[in-house]
């Protein structure tokens, strides 16, 4: 699957600015350190972590952070990939198992519930209230949702030529509710 350099990178730029929104309050004695009675405050490098469980868009996860990171001085982002051969729950469980625990992972919905133990408490966030299908577990949002696909149609050109009257584009598929009235052609 290939993967635009933008649409990683508005990808990891969305789920990188709901974490910080989730992670936001008052951090200034977590981010900042006092240095002596001068007043000079200097701020911390924040870092983030980010499993990526698509090893097939490793470079362009990498690109997108590295523009974030670009676009944000002062917050680095490291894209941390499971390979191809290595299921992302085990990579993700090796990486608590060494106390390097991913700040984010992209998961599949059915594994999520494996790290509730784990995952923050996002039910206080503006975003949940517009999610059509909240992804709670115990009454908690511990995810949001993410995804890296691509999808595609097989047609048959002649039998959608006749469906429509005249000859079929393509383009004009491009929602749910175009493909649902292209279905209801006799």
């Amino acid at each position: 699957m290939k993967v635009s350099r933008f649409g990683s990178a508005l990808l990891l730029l969305l789920a990188l600015s709901v974490l910080l929104s989730a992670c936001g309050g008052n951090n200034a004695d977590k981010n900042a350190t006092n240095e002596g009675s001068s007043g000079n405050v200097s701020t911390k490098a924040v870092k983030i972590t980010f499993l990526n469980s698509k090893s097939e868009i490793q470079q362009q996860m990498a690109e997108a952070a590295a523009e974030f990171a670009k676009a944000n001085p002062g917050i680095e982002v490291d894209v941390i990939s499971a390979s191809e051969s290595q299921s992302p729950v085990e990579r993700a469980s090796s990486l608590y198992a060494a106390g390097t625990p991913a700040t984010m992972a992209m998961l599949d919905a059915g594994d999520i519930a494996k790290f509730a133990d784990k995952a923050l408490d996002l039910s206080g966030e503006k975003w949940v209230a517009e999610l059509a299908q909240p992804n709670e577990l115990d009454g908690k949002t511990i995810a949001f949702p993410f995804a890296v696909e691509g999808y595609g149609l097989i047609y048959n050109q002649k039998i959608l030529d006749q469906a429509v009257g005249g000859t079929f584009d393509p383009a004009t598929i491009n929602t749910t509710t175009a493909l649902e009235d292209l279905f209801k052609e006799d």
